[in-house]
Formats: C-alpha cells, sequence, structure tokens
C-alpha cells in the first residue's frame, strides 16, 4: 500500500531550515570574533617582544610596552579592558609570578617571553555590544636579544 506524501515538503523544508542551517550559520559566524581576537593576542605578543629586544636602553619601559598593547587591541576593535600582559616571564614561573613580573636589565643572548591573554566571547550580539559567556586565549611570542647588541 502506497500512502500519500502530499505536503511532507512544506513540513521538512521549515525543519531542515530551523534544525540544520540556522544553527550552523550561527556558529560560522562566531568563528570569525574568535579567530580575530586570536590573531590580535598573536599580533601583540610578537610587537611588544620585538620593542622589548630592540629597546635602545638596557631597561625597557613596562607601562610603555603595555600602552602599545591596549593600542593594538583598540586599533582591532576590541576593548583594552579585555586585552592582558605579561612581559618577560618563563614558563616556569605561576600565574601570580607572571603578573609580577617585570622587564628589568636586558642581557645580550636573553629570551624575551611575552605572553598576551585576551578574553574571547561564546556569543556576540551583534550591534548591541552584548556578550555571553567566555573563555581566554592565551599566546605567548619569544625574541632573543641579539649577541653582538650595543646597550647606548
Amino acid at each position: 500500500m502506497i500512502r500519500d506524501e502530499r505536503g511532507v515538503a512544506a513540513v521538512e523544508l521549515p525543519l531542515a531550515i530551523g534544525l540544520l542551517l540556522i544553527p550552523t550559520a550561527f556558529v560560522v559566524l562566531m568563528l570569525a570574533p574568535w579567530a580575530a581576537r586570536a590573531n590580535m593576542a598573536r599580533l601583540a605578543a610578537a610587537e611588544a617582544a620585538r620593542i622589548i629586544v630592540t629597546d635602545p636602553t638596557i631597561d625597557p619601559d613596562d607601562e610603555q610596552i603595555r600602552i602599545i598593547i591596549d593600542q593594538i587591541a583598540v586599533n582591532h576593535s576590541i576593548p583594552a579592558a579585555d586585552v592582558s600582559a605579561a612581559l618577560c616571564v618563563t614558563t616556569s614561573m605561576t600565574a601570580g609570578q607572571k603578573a609580577a613580573a617585570r622587564c628589568d636589565a636586558l642581557v645580550r643572548g636573553m629570551e624575551v617571553r611575552v605572553e598576551v591573554t585576551v578574553a574571547i566571547p561564546v556569543v556576540a550580539l551583534p550591534g548591541s555590544g552584548r556578550s555571553f559567556g567566555g573563555f581566554s586565549w592565551t599566546v605567548a611570542h619569544t625574541e632573543l636579544v641579539d649577541r653582538y647588541r650595543s646597550f647606548e
């Protein structure tokens, strides 16, 4: 016996759109801000480390480096409050030690490691500036102080 299947497409199409297409589009739209913030953190870490190792003085100004990191965030339309940085850290440091770390005296051949952490919202409502949930993403970059550089 063959059933009458008239009108099935009228039910299947809205179900397919509602259950498959809309959630998929939502996830795709959420990936762009995540990637943009992660890329900004990578850029800020690299720039900060490079500025520290090329500073003409032996003692770089930590506050000036943090201002530059904040400016990079603002240039990427990310609030500076969502970004934090730890300058001249090592991998063996605890979180408290990293927060208090400073770039004191540079030495030839020294490795300078900068970690930038950015808050990434899980759901951001476009146009309203509101976001829900989230996680933090940390990116580290290491630069080497030139072995033959001059500190003048």
